[in-house]
């Protein structure tokens, strides 16, 4: 009996030793045996690391849900039955470029609203889905974004050139529709100078 006991208490000294080394070294996780790699370990790893969760095999909800708190990127790794609207949320909110990383029907104008907000670069990616309104109210916010869209209609256009005029030099000819022209001349006739014919 007193063996017995000695090996249990090694076992945990070296279980506590494993465990206090894995915040400096995360990736020793790996060279453990499955009986020192258990839950706590991983969590421990994982917090130090996020980037080991790409290792998991078959990862429970909630290890997918702090995985993607950690860092959004982790949204690749968790298994389709798991993408819920919860998880999907949590890896933009950790890192708004993780909506790529999402399948498109997993998406909604929510999450795609809530990524652009975090990340304005994004509008460029969603153009298409995103309201006219919305985007109109980030161009008024930023109206640099102009230069993302592809295809932005007059309105947008206006209300980037009314904002900070020096865009005028960076549009492409093609956006200068007579509509455009004309509520600038309206708006600022001293620029007409400026407008391209």
């Amino acid at each position: 009996m007193p063996k017995d006991l000695m090996v249990g208490e090694d076992a945990y000294h070296l279980q506590t030793e494993i465990l206090g080394l894995l915040p400096e070294h995360p990736k020793l996780i790996f060279a453990l045996k499955n009986k020192y790699a258990d839950d706590h370990a991983w969590d421990t790893a994982l917090e130090a690391d996020p980037s080991i969760f790409a290792f998991y095999k078959d990862p429970e909800y909630n290890d997918c849900l702090k995985a993607v708190l950690l860092d959004g990127r982790n949204i690749q790794y968790v298994p389709y039955r798991n993408l819920t609207y919860e998880i999907c949320v949590t890896s933009i909110r950790s890192f708004p470029r993780a909506i790529l990383l999402i399948p498109r029907e997993k998406l909604d104008m929510r999450m795609i609203q809530q990524a652009v907000d975090l990340d304005p670069s994004l509008i460029k990616e969603y153009e298409d889905e995103l309201d006219g309104f919305y985007i109109e109210d980030k161009i008024k916010e930023i109206p640099e974004l102009i230069l993302s869209l592809n295809h932005p209609d007059d309105d947008c256009i206006v209300i980037a050139i009314n904002a900070n005029p020096g865009l005028m030099f960076k549009m492409p000819k093609e956006w200068w529709t007579e509509t455009v022209k004309k509520e600038i001349r309206e708006t600022h006739p001293d620029w007409d100078s400026y407008i391209p014919n």
